[in-house]
């Protein structure tokens, strides 16, 4: 698992967040995610839909065309715990993301997304998780059964 290669980006309307290489088993992560304004828990998120590709990896269509995130793909990946929280989180920030990538500036999420802790929720939230090595981590994602 690495990040992917720094500087600006040639997209102008997509964003690969993350990708998986079968052959060397290599998930690369898109260094866009690489910055304190994007929320750990999407990052994993995203590390957790390329891992799946080793588990479910692409599979012939009935057209004969690759199918990448097939029905088995998309229903695992839906157990995910943040997944309705990561899916909503890209929804609103994948073109601010988009356009940092592209010119290679510093991601700056929308007004409405920053969370600006007040007294009440700092006294009633949680402590963060321990890290956990890369293995178990990886045990956790790809079997949470």
């Amino acid at each position: 698992m690495t990040w992917g290669r720094r500087g600006p980006s040639r997209t102008r309307n997509s964003l690969r967040l993350g990708s998986f290489d079968p052959d060397p088993r290599l998930v690369r992560i898109h260094p866009v995610l690489d910055q304190a304004s994007v929320p750990e828990w999407f990052v994993r998120f995203v590390l957790f839909h390329e891992l799946l590709h080793a588990v479910h990896p692409p599979e012939r269509g009935t057209d004969n065309r690759w199918v990448h995130h097939g029905s088995l793909f998309r229903r695992r990946e839906r157990t995910y715990v943040d997944y309705a929280r990561a899916i909503e989180w890209e929804r609103r920030n994948l073109r601010t993301l988009i356009k940092a990538a592209r010119l290679g500036t510093s991601f700056a999420p929308p007004a409405e997304m920053k969370a600006v802790p007040t007294s009440a929720t700092v006294a009633t939230s949680t402590p963060p998780p321990q890290r956990e090595d890369k293995r178990s981590l990886l045990q956790r994602l790809l079997f949470p059964f």
